[in-house]
């Protein structure tokens, strides 16, 4: 028999593409689906029953020097961990942008959230992926995954799994491609602005990347030039700036990565989903990052708590060839 899948993750945005966007997986999912290509960020879309969007992934930080923006903003607390993040990330020392044959790689681990329907019965799971991603600035560059067994989420969803006979479920896959020049997305963030204002003004004008209006959305987009991209220091801290002045975004502390790595945690709830992200407040590097369901009646099939996905980044760096690592 065949089996029906809500739209897998898409691996079009690192490992996929449009990691939890606000109130419109549904009403943009024709928008947001890319040709066959995998831009450079980890970026992913919610496959869930009922196909919920979700908020998104984020930035850390704040301004030196006076606060940034005018009313409103992330809570107190978090804005004070964002600032000192800030002033982290600008203190970094900076390096060279990947040069013409050269990439940008990453490599990541994470768990991602799958539906099946078959057979009249709906089977949640999940799916272990490792990806490595060598971006470079002509397009051009290669894209290892490894997805691993699946997992279901709850007992019932074995149980579902067994009543359909146990079909066969995404898992277990090995992919490695290489694209030619052009066949990636790559973001130049190397001339960007790293004045606040001017930035802010790209980003909420969504010039830098596109998508619907709204804090949740500017949050998401915040993230994604932090994930598999080249960001100095001077625009990570103004693109950290612009989060620590985002109304709803909440200081959650000290939390530990699925890798189990000490980090400070910020997060952002919406759409019944609270997505947290993890940094080293040593570094302002991106650790990692985890969505869990924070209001059952917005999403269905899953209790409060569930873990809808998270993403911890291994390594980063620009190398040579789609062969070498940092």
């Amino acid at each position: 028999m065949s089996i029906g899948l809500t739209p897998p993750p898409e691996r079009d945005f690192p490992a996929v593409r449009l990691q939890q966007r606000k109130q419109q997986l549904l009403a943009r999912i024709d928008a947001d689906r890319r040709p066959t290509r995998r831009p450079v960020r980890r970026r992913r879309p919610l496959a869930l029953a009922g196909a919920l969007a979700a908020i998104a992934a984020a930035a850390i930080a704040a301004a030196i020097g006076l606060p940034f923006g005018g009313s409103g903003g992330a809570s107190p607390a978090a804005a004070a961990v964002l600032r000192d993040a800030a002033r982290t990330a600008a203190s970094q020392r900076p390096t060279a942008p990947p040069a013409a044959g050269q990439y940008v790689y990453t490599k990541s681990e994470g768990l991602f959230q799958n539906t099946a329907v078959t057979h009249g019965q709906t089977i949640n799971f999940y799916e272990p992926v490792t990806r490595e991603a060598w971006i470079g600035p002509d397009g051009s560059g290669r894209i290892r995954e490894t997805d691993g067994a699946a997992r279901f989420v709850t007992s019932a969803d074995r149980d579902a799994w067994l009543s359909a006979g146990k079909p066969a479920l995404t898992g277990d896959r090995n992919t490695d491609e290489t694209f030619r020049r052009g066949g990636l997305h790559y973001f130049d963030l190397s001339k960007l602005p790293t004045d606040p204002h001017a930035l802010e003004s790209l980003v909420e004008n969504r010039t830098i990347e596109g998508g619907p209006p709204g804090d949740a959305e500017t949050f998401t987009i915040l993230g994604d030039l932090l994930r598999e991209t080249y960001a100095p220091p001077g625009v990570r801290s103004a693109l950290y700036t612009i989060a620590s002045e985002l109304p709803g975004v909440q200081l959650v502390g000290p939390t530990d990565d699925h890798l189990g790595r000490r980090g400070t945690a910020v997060a952002y709830v919406s759409q019944g989903l609270r997505h947290e992200l993890i940094f080293d407040p040593r570094t302002a590097a991106l650790l990692g990052e985890q969505t869990t369901v924070s209001d059952p009646s917005q999403v269905r099939s899953l209790p409060a708590g569930a873990v809808v996905e998270w993403t911890s980044y291994l390594s980063s760096g620009v190398v040579d060839s789609t062969t070498a690592t940092p």
